[in-house]
């Protein structure tokens, strides 16, 4: 196509080489599990750490990229696969954090937690068999201390404040997912 540069962030070819290269890896351990028979016994969890680099990439639609606290910062791909716990091709759309891999596999090793060590995450298991249904927990928190951003999100409710200036920002999510739109003023009862 003319005019499109082979660097633009959709054509970049490190990062192609770099998600060749893990899609290679994640199939020579499922074909290493099948080999061995343990497939069907084995949970297979693959995410992201952080949205994607704005130099390389585009987190379209969402706003901006790693190292903010806007969803194309934070929200990433999260694939689970375990045959008959997992229904194959099934889609949840309840968020969840990293910390909730700690409780998840500690019930599925069935070992217990310390009872003396505060949990911030919470068991995914729910939601294998039922990927529709929702997590006991209110809000996910996030700071981020060199860029001073800090964000909390309640089901459907995302307030990031700029800790260096103390300015606030507010979204609801189903309605606003690039996070276009600052309401915090119109609905000064959740952002305050």
């Amino acid at each position: 196509e003319s005019g499109t540069s082979i660097w633009a962030p959709e054509n970049n070819p490190h990062l192609a080489a770099q998600l060749y290269s893990i899609d290679e890896g994640v199939g020579q351990i499922v074909a290493k599990l099948q080999e061995h028979n343990l497939l069907d016994n084995t949970l297979i969890v693959f995410m992201g750490d952080n949205g994607g680099e704005g130099k390389v990439t585009t987190n379209g639609p969402l706003r901006d990229a790693k190292g903010t606290l806007y969803e194309g910062g934070i929200r990433v791909p999260l694939i689970m696969s375990w045959p008959g716990y997992i229904q194959a091709g099934s889609v949840c759309r309840e968020p969840v954090v990293c910390c909730d891999f700690y409780p998840t596999f500690s019930e599925l090793a069935q070992v217990p937690l310390p009872a003396d060590q505060p949990m911030d995450g919470v068991s995914l298991t729910s939601l294998f068999m039922q990927p529709a249904g929702i997590l006991n927990r209110s809000e996910l928190y996030w700071y981020y201390p060199h860029n001073k951003m800090a964000a909390v999100r309640s089901r459907d409710w995302k307030l990031v404040e700029h800790m260096g200036n103390g300015t606030i920002e507010l979204y609801h999510l189903p309605d606003d997912l690039s996070e276009k739109n600052d309401i915090s003023r119109a609905h000064p009862d959740i952002a305050g």
